[in-house]
C-alpha cells in the first residue's frame, strides 16, 4: 500500500514543479518559440465559447496554445524574461483518486496555482529596457503522459499575464 503524501510532500513536490517549469517556459519563450503549444492541455471548446486552455496575454483572450504560440512566433519582438519572484500552492491535492496508486503517481495527481514576478526585456535581449510582468498559471499534470514518461509531466490548463506599470 502506498504511504500517503504529508504536507511536507506536497510543498516539496510543488516548489520543484514550480521551479522546473517556470525555467523551461520561460526559456522557450525566449529561444524555443516553436515548442510554446506544448505547455498547454489539449484544447477543449464549450458551447458556450468558452474552454481551455483559458490564456489571457495582457489583456487579450487566446482561445488556444497555437493561436497564442503564432502569436509569440509572428509579433513578438526577441525577448529575455526574468523570473524574479516565484510562489507555488497546492490548488487541489488530489485530481484522481490515490487510495492503493504508486507514490510517483500520487505527486502527480494535484493541480498547482504558480504565481510569477519578473522582468522582460523586449527586442534587446541584453541591453533593452527591463519591463516589469506578473504571471499566474494552474498547472495541471499531462493526463496523456505516457508510461515512458516522454513529453511534460505539468500542463497550463489556464495562464494570466500582465506588463506591470
Amino acid at each position: 500500500m502506498a504511504t500517503p503524501l504529508t504536507e511536507t510532500d506536497y510543498t516539496k513536490i510543488a516548489t520543484d514543479t514550480a521551479e522546473r517549469f517556470i525555467d523551461s517556459y520561460y526559456s522557450a519563450l525566449s529561444g524555443a518559440r516553436g515548442s510554446i503549444k506544448t505547455f498547454y492541455v489539449p484544447t477543449i471548446t464549450q458551447d458556450n465559447g468558452g474552454g481551455l486552455p483559458n490564456i489571457t496575454y495582457n489583456g487579450e483572450l487566446f482561445l488556444d496554445a497555437a493561436s497564442f504560440q503564432r502569436r509569440w512566433e509572428k509579433e513578438m519582438p526577441r525577448t529575455h524574461v526574468e523570473a524574479q519572484s516565484v510562489n507555488v500552492h497546492v490548488l487541489n491535492p488530489t485530481t484522481k483518486p490515490t487510495e492503493g496508486v504508486k507514490r510517483k503517481d500520487a505527486e502527480r495527481s494535484m493541480s498547482l496555482i504558480v504565481q510569477v514576478s519578473g522582468s522582460m526585456r523586449i527586442g534587446q535581449p541584453k541591453e533593452g529596457p527591463l519591463r516589469g510582468f506578473s504571471d499566474s498559471f494552474v498547472l495541471v499534470p499531462n493526463a496523456e503522459l505516457g508510461k515512458q514518461d516522454h513529453g511534460r509531466q505539468w500542463l497550463i490548463q489556464s495562464q494570466t499575464f500582465r506588463f506591470v506599470v
